[in-house]
């Protein structure tokens, strides 16, 4: 509670002083998304105030969009964008760089081989020998999580794959430079998901809050498998819009 402090001498009121104090340290980053702010009660018992002057305080924050109440956890800080995207720009993550006028960043949580999954190498008409890489990357965006990709690549079309290249480049360009194969066709499936506590966790938000689940498979000329990518977006994060022309 260190970023707040108030001084009773001067004319400005109580609730302002910490309305103000709390927005300084969403803006300089001491508060994030999701921190959680002291209670009222709390506020009340460190600077010997009434619980209005406190609950007109966050009611301030509530209305300018920087907080967010959760019946029965408290009040949190609510500083992550939704960003409204056509949906056929769903798959070009540099779109939502573009309108945020920030850069993409990926974290890699996860690399490594997998033997055999009877599930997925059904579905990458993979036979039980082959080998397949997993890896799980985290996406952000202003330093805020935007979404949980998680890539299936057969480990005959994808030689000398690293942790690095995953980093570095999208999935889509990744399977232009990097396939031994080259891509000819997308097909998604999108439907509503609800995340588990381990990916909520990654993506910071409330265990089995909603999101968006894109499953992508991208075909060769031969309509042979090259990757599975399955993307996990949080709702409050992005929402997807269709034109209908008549």
């Amino acid at each position: 509670m260190e970023y707040i402090q108030i001084d009773k001498t001067t004319k400005e009121p109580l609730y302002l002083q910490i309305k103000n104090a709390v927005k300084t340290a969403i803006i300089n980053g001491t508060l994030n998304h999701m921190d959680k702010l002291p209670t009222e009660r709390e506020l009340c018992e460190v600077f010997d105030m009434s619980v209005i002057v406190a609950k007109n305080a966050y009611d301030e924050l509530l209305k300018e969009g920087l907080v967010s109440r959760i019946k029965g956890k408290g009040t949190f800080v609510t500083t992550r964008k939704t960003y409204k995207v056509p949906i056929h720009h769903f798959y070009n993550l540099e779109y939502f760089s573009k309108a945020a006028k920030y850069e993409l960043k990926k974290r890699v949580v996860l690399f490594s081989m997998i033997k055999y999954d009877p599930t997925i190498y059904h579905l990458l008409h993979l036979e039980a020998d082959e080998l397949c890489y997993v890896a799980k990357l985290v996406i952000y965006l202003k330093n805020e999580p935007l979404l949980l990709q998680t890539l299936y690549l057969p480990e005959k079309h994808y030689k000398h794959l690293n942790i690095e290249k995953l980093e570095q480049i999208t999935a889509l360009e990744m399977l232009q430079r990097e396939s031994v194969v080259r891509p000819d066709h997308i097909k998604n499936v999108f439907k509503a998901h609800n995340l588990t506590s381990a990916e909520a966790q990654l993506l910071k938000v409330d265990d089995f809050a909603p999101a968006h689940y894109v499953r992508s498979f991208v075909y060769d000329d031969q309509n042979e498998p090259l990757v599975l990518l399955v993307s996990l977006y949080p709702s409050e994060t992005a929402k997807w819009e269709v034109n209908l022309h008549a």
